[in-house]
């Protein structure tokens, strides 16, 4: 699962996959905009087959949030 949303991330935030981590998040990633946070959540949502709560949406602040909200949804 880890290394899916990296790859996600980079692909969407136009980003090098190498610079992420567990620590990126839309506070330290000026291409992580609500835009860019649209289509991240959009990739999450198709890759993984599953449908997020405004509330998630909102909470996928960060690649470890993103993790902890894939795992409620039973994805490992």
């Amino acid at each position: 699962m880890n290394e899916k949303i990296l790859q996600i991330l980079a692909a969407t935030l136009n980003v090098d996959a190498s610079a992420l981590g567990e620590e990126t998040s839309t506070a330290n990633t000026p291409t992580w905009d609500s835009v860019a946070h649209l289509n991240l959540v959009l990739s999450i949502e198709q890759e993984f087959g599953q449908r997020f709560s405004p509330e998630e949406f909102m909470q996928m602040q960060s690649v470890v949030a993103i993790k902890r909200i894939l795992a409620g949804h039973g994805v490992s």
